[in-house]
């Protein structure tokens, strides 16, 4: 746990910087399941961001968020995005983003090439994309995931 806590220290770290840089930033975050997470970046952003879109594939996850982030009131915006699809038909403004955000959930898409292409198509010329991802394998992570279906489906 202390690897992800970490991982998220730096990630507040490094968009509070570009925050700094560009004080009418626009994020959007993919999957972003973790309150957690999710707060201790606006924590560090404080108000010098314009809006915060946080996306993920189910809802009951952005019910969560937004509870937990009600203190940044309007600049924060909910929405339901799969990102293994044209996020312009799930009502996402293409080209609009100056940072995309996403943590341990790109490498669960069905073909790693055209995520990266739908979240390529989000990004402002000369936005940028800030990911984590694991890069070591889990037993547990094997045992439990390895087996449902739809679970680390990447294929390049």
């Amino acid at each position: 746990m202390d690897i992800l806590r970490r991982c998220n220290e730096v990630a507040a770290a490094v968009i509070s910087n570009l925050a700094f840089q560009n004080p009418n930033i626009r994020i959007l975050v993919i999957g972003g399941a973790s309150a957690a997470t999710t707060t201790k970046i606006l924590r560090a952003l404080g108000s010098g961001f314009v809006s915060y879109y946080l996306t993920n594939a189910t809802p009951k996850y952005l019910d969560n968020a937004k509870e937990a982030c009600n203190a940044w009131g309007d600049k924060m915006k909910y929405t339901i995005l799969d990102i293994d699809k044209d996020p312009s038909k799930q009502g996402l403004e293409l080209g609009s983003y100056n940072l995309v955000f996403a943590s341990n959930v790109l490498y669960n898409t069905a073909n790693t090439t055209v995520t990266l292409k739908n979240v390529r198509s989000l990004l402002r010329v000369g936005g940028k994309l800030l990911f984590s991802e694991r890069t070591a394998t889990l037993l547990s992570n094997i045992v439990i995931f390895g087996s449902l279906p739809g679970k680390s489906l990447g294929t390049v």
